[in-house]
């Protein structure tokens, strides 16, 4: 209603000031800076879990008063070795500044944060949970732009793992040194059964989708899980 009023009553304003012309440049530019404000923003997030816990979500606007770690910012949970959708709102600017942050679902007692998060309008991005060391059940958060590379009629893949390794594809005969916590660029592969190394491990992702691309995350010589970009 505000926006109505303001926009029919600009004109009658430039008139009774003396303005030549129809001010219509004048009347365009108050509404775009009104609907600049007043409209919302959004961006994919996809929750990723890998580590071998129930996980809870949190996301926080660096401007809220409230702890990270509420029930208010509770974005979602999943399981391990799950994805989960979830679309992150806001106004008032095309870019928000967040706080992202986990915790496992049953006793709360183990955290990880990423203190600020600069998320883009209709950004799509991959929040990945994973553990620095399985023993120790340290967690660790990352975040990762989504990217599509497909080709057809091969399997294209990028790995992010929990601690440093070697990717080898066969075929290609491409090598790629995956550092902890790094996604790696995208590799081509040409079979999906003895064609991928981690390590001295062989990996079989025949359940994958051949001319589709994947995010592979891996404890360093496990595959734990893949993600359609």
């Amino acid at each position: 209603m505000f926006r109505t009023a303001l926009i029919t009553a600009l004109p009658i304003l430039l008139l009774g000031c003396g303005g030549s012309g129809d001010g219509g440049s004048d009347v365009d530019a108050v509404s775009n800076a009104v609907d600049g404000v007043s409209r919302t923003r959004q961006a994919d997030l996809h929750f990723v879990n890998t580590t071998k816990e129930a996980i809870d979500y949190h996301i926080r606007h660096t401007l809220s008063e409230d702890a990270l770690f509420t029930s208010t910012n509770k974005a979602t949970a999943n399981m391990d070795n799950e994805v989960t959708p979830y679309m992150y709102r806001w106004n008032v600017s095309d870019n928000v500044t967040v706080q992202l942050g986990i915790q496992d679902t049953n006793s709360k007692s183990i955290q990880a944060e990423i203190d600020t998060m600069l998320i883009s309008e209709n950004a799509d991005l991959w929040i990945v949970a994973w553990l620095d060391d399985a023993k120790s059940k340290l967690f660790k958060l990352s975040s990762l732009k989504r990217s599509r590379s497909e080709v057809a009629g091969k399997y294209r893949i990028r790995v992010f793992s929990h601690k440093d390794a070697q990717i080898i594809a066969t075929s290609t005969v491409t090598i790629n040194e995956a550092k902890q916590g790094v996604v790696t660029p995208y590799m081509t592969i040409e079979n999906c059964s003895g064609d991928l190394y981690f390590g001295a491990e062989s990996i079989d992702i025949c359940q994958l989708d051949i001319g589709k691309s994947y995010l592979l995350i891996t404890d360093g010589e496990e595959l734990l899980m893949s993600a359609e970009e």
